[in-house]
């Protein structure tokens, strides 16, 4: 299972940043998305949500980055036995 962790760059430009964020929120997120931050998502490998993320980061003149996560298996705790 594959997992996108989404990162916006906070941007000097004070507008396009508060703009980019007001229209981030506006993006409807699939089952298993979590917003973790105000710039930081967690998604589905679907594609489709990076890319309207990535479109609107864009739009705005807001540095973007990704990283793609592989697991096995369901999220653990750290505290708990595998």
């Amino acid at each position: 299972m594959k997992s996108l962790l989404f990162q916006a760059m906070v941007a000097e430009n004070v507008p396009a940043w508060q703009n980019f964020l007001k229209d981030a929120q506006k993006v409807s997120l699939p089952l298993g998305a979590e917003q973790l931050a105000a710039s930081l998502w967690l998604l589905p490998a679907d594609d489709e949500t990076y890319l309207a993320l990535s479109r609107i980061s864009h739009r705005h003149g807001i540095a973007s980055r990704c990283l793609t996560i592989s697991h096995v298996g369901e999220w653990q705790p750290l505290s708990s036995v595998p």
